[in-house]
């Protein structure tokens, strides 16, 4: 399979073990429980397969009126080698092309570990305690809140990395949970007052070891938030294997934190600048799979074993969705799994 649509693949597998999935046509809309605007995201629903230019508009149409109905902001984020198309597909459908990064990999053997400086400590969280103080320096790194991780006892499903100076918490990282051998580090951040001694990229590349280590990750991929992050990276080992492509639907002004130099921050939160949304309503406690693949096999694969079960079960298949007319019966399902 070729890396693009690997890291595609794996990153919708991580994705949809802790969200509700709707599926339409090309797309996924991903709904997490928790209202932040960034965890909710859509994807391409099949890395690597073409899709068909003609389901675009009454897919994203589709996922936008289910986001709507529990408050939540569209944003989309794509691998262009993984669904060539797809992000202009999208632009012409109303979408906002926010962001083109390079997608960096790093396999195991090409990991550069920086050296530790005098009083510098790194570990991996064995602790909600530990989470807690995590969480503490990501929302001061990246000067929002967040939201709270939940800690994760099992590296396979992903964990955080607190890096101390003198003792003191200073900065973080995260790995996602690891599909197919593959995982993202994110969530880079460095207090302001411990910026450009080079704790971000100790940060990084510990929770990229880390991950190969302790999850079984095979490869590891990022994202940086500009281009002082990505020379940073780039001297970790990580080398440019695709582009990544960022998308919002417009609506209101940017209103995100100015970055700061050296952040080291890759999370969504610093890749999409919408942290405003429009008021919450009742969460639809449901998951609406629509639309078909033409007989190929579901872009959704199996959960972890432990994971709650959160699609909704129909009585019967409903009729496919094939034209913008067809959406307005959508809200008539989401009222009646709402109950």
């Amino acid at each position: 399979m070729e890396i693009g649509a690997r890291i595609a693949s794996a990153q919708l597998q991580g994705l949809i073990r802790s969200r509700r999935q709707i599926v339409v046509g090309p797309l996924v809309g991903l709904l997490h429980d928790e209202d932040l605007w960034f965890l909710s995201t859509v994807v391409a629903a099949e890395p690597g397969v073409p899709f068909d230019l003609e389901e675009v508009p009454w897919a994203i149409e589709t996922i936008r009126k289910a986001f709507a109905a529990e408050g939540r902001w569209v944003s989309a984020e794509l691998i262009e080698e993984a669904n060539p198309g797809l992000a202009e597909a999208l632009a012409a459908n109303g979408m906002t092309l926010v962001s083109r990064p390079p997608l960096l990999v790093v396999e195991p053997a090409d990991l550069v570990l920086p050296e530790f400086p005098e009083g510098v400590t790194a570990s991996v969280v064995s602790a909600p305690e530990e989470q807690a103080e995590v969480d503490a320096v990501a929302a001061a790194a990246y000067e929002m809140q967040l939201g709270e991780r939940i800690f994760q006892a099992d590296p396979v499903n992903g964990a955080s990395i607190l890096v101390r100076a003198d003792g003191v918490p200073v900065a973080t990282a995260v790995w996602t949970a690891v599909a197919d051998g593959v995982t993202e580090v994110a969530g880079v951040g460095t207090l302001p007052s411990h910026r450009r001694r080079g704790l971000g990229a100790l940060a990084t590349a510990y929770a990229t070891q880390q991950a190969f280590e302790l999850g079984g990750a095979t490869l590891a991929w990022l994202t940086p938030g500009d281009d002082g992050a990505d020379r940073i990276y780039r001297r970790l080992g990580y080398t440019p294997q695709a582009t990544a492509v960022h998308l919002g639907d417009p609506g209101r002004p940017p209103e995100r934190p100015p970055l700061t130099p050296h952040a080291q921050a890759t999370s969504p939160a610093r890749r999409l600048w919408w942290p405003g949304r429009p008021p919450l309503t009742p969460h639809v406690q449901a998951t609406v799979r629509l639309g078909d693949h033409g007989g190929r096999p579901s872009a959704n694969p199996e959960r972890s074993a432990d994971s709650p079960p959160r699609r909704a079960r129909w009585p019967e298949r409903p009729r496919l969705l094939r034209a913008p007319g067809d959406i307005c019966r959508l809200g008539a399902a989401f009222a009646e799994f709402a109950r």
